[in-house]
């Protein structure tokens, strides 16, 4: 989620306008922000506008963006997710208009902080400012998979997630994979549920195991 707008310098509550992620679908469009929730919001914000790491970089989404992303979602990755070909096009084509309308999203493009090269995505949905949890998910491209760079990027935004105010994050996997099982215990989430059915976009029904990180 990105906010545009905040409270004004003489602290009236000013619409802050959010692009939500709920169910796997990107919904922009303004939303009145309560009052109290308005700094988690705004650091949201700042959060998705740009993070480093050592190898990497994690910034807003840009038009321009769309040809380096499509080439990160090859089979394995529209498969792992449970997404179809226009699954992946609906997505490229809404984080391109949020982007256009100046809209901040909860997405992020994970580049190489040296040559620039889109390495895959990270983001999070269903994002509850009363409870302030959210669940992270995230792509890496077939060119860059097996060298760390999935695990270097959740590190850091989960860090930053609970800096600004996220007190649980959710991750949320297929019990066969195994990078992700490995990435949530890098980090110290622990398997809190399993679920035996969950439902993905293109309709498939799997098992699925849900980790939570708490800070």
């Amino acid at each position: 989620m990105r906010a545009r707008g905040a409270a004004g310098r003489d602290g009236k509550d000013e619409p802050v306008q959010l692009a939500m992620a709920r169910r796997g679908k990107i919904r922009p469009g303004p939303r009145r922000v309560p009052k109290h929730a308005q700094h988690l919001v705004r650091g949201l914000a700042d959060v998705f506008t740009r993070l480093e790491t050592e190898r990497l970089v994690l910034r807003r989404v840009t038009p321009a963006d769309s040809p380096g992303l499509s080439l990160t979602m090859d089979a394995l990755m529209l498969t792992t997710n449970g997404w179809t070909a226009q699954h992946a096009s609906n997505f490229l084509a809404q984080a391109a208009t949020l982007a256009a309308h100046g809209l901040v999203s909860t997405q992020a493009a994970i580049t190489n902080r040296t040559t620039g090269d889109i390495l895959g995505e990270i983001g999070c949905r269903n994002v509850d400012l009363d409870r302030r949890s959210c669940e992270v998910g995230w792509w890496i491209g077939p060119a860059a998979r097996g060298q760390g760079y999935g695990t270097e990027a959740v590190t850091a935004m989960v860090r930053a997630l609970h800096d600004v105010g996220i007190r649980r994050i959710w991750i949320g996997t297929a019990p066969d994979n195994v990078a992700v099982r490995r990435t949530a215990a890098t980090i110290g989430a622990r398997l809190v549920k399993e679920a035996r059915r969950h439902k993905l976009p293109n309709g498939i029904v799997t098992p699925s195991l849900w980790f939570a990180h708490d800070g």
